[in-house]
């Protein structure tokens, strides 16, 4: 279950949908809270923009320590060539 006023779901998501969630989340964060965040993962404010205005994605694993800092839990699916779809 992911945490947060920001999305409520009760089953995992597809990535891009996890990560568009996760950096309208982190776009909206106030300025001193973004900073904080960035800083204790050591972003620069300028990577932090560029993650949310989409100019930088994000990998699985930058978007997982910047969810787990916020408190939020991503949960997402992955959908495998042969068409399988795990969690």
């Amino acid at each position: 279950m992911t945490r947060g006023k920001w999305m409520e779901y009760s089953s995992a998501v597809d990535w891009p949908t996890a990560t568009q969630k996760l950096i309208e989340h982190m776009a909206a964060l106030p300025r001193g809270r973004k900073q904080e965040v960035a800083a204790q993962l050591g972003i620069s404010p300028s990577q932090w923009s560029q993650f949310t205005s989409g100019k930088r994605g994000l990998t699985p694993e930058r978007a997982h320590e910047i969810a787990a800092a916020l408190g939020i839990e991503l949960n997402v699916q992955v959908k495998l060539p042969d068409g399988r779809v795990e969690e």
